[in-house]
């Protein structure tokens, strides 16, 4: 007797945080492998201005990256294929600090925990 389809397991989804010079890179994992990441640019960079809120995807796995402020400032890869990296900028206050999290979406968001950042 046929039960139908068996149910996929849910994928893993990790995040690790890298503080660097210029803000932070948020990086997320499915199933141990790098799947994309989110960065925070406080001051201007090469080709990014200041309060600059990034996401990358890097593989073609079926998921898009988004990275968010707690304030509303956001950026996602949404249909597009990978490697794909959308940039959002807003004009914040200098030395105030702010939440910022990354997600990997497909049916629904998988996030990882607020971290600090400084504009």
């Amino acid at each position: 007797m046929d039960s139908g389809p068996t149910a996929s397991a849910a994928p893993s989804v990790t995040f690790s945080e890298s503080p660097n010079a210029n803000g932070t890179t948020i990086y997320a994992y499915i199933n141990g492998q790098f799947a994309g990441d989110g960065k925070w640019h406080q001051d201007p960079s090469g080709a990014q201005t200041g309060d600059t809120v990034c996401a990358e995807d890097g593989t073609g796995d079926g998921y898009y990256i988004r990275a968010e402020l707690a304030v509303g400032v956001s950026a996602n890869t949404k249909g597009d294929p990978a490697p794909a990296v959308h940039c959002n900028t807003g004009n914040l206050p200098e030395g105030h600090t702010f939440n910022m999290r990354v997600c990997v979406v497909k049916s629904g968001p998988i996030c990882s925990r607020w971290y600090s950042v400084t504009a």
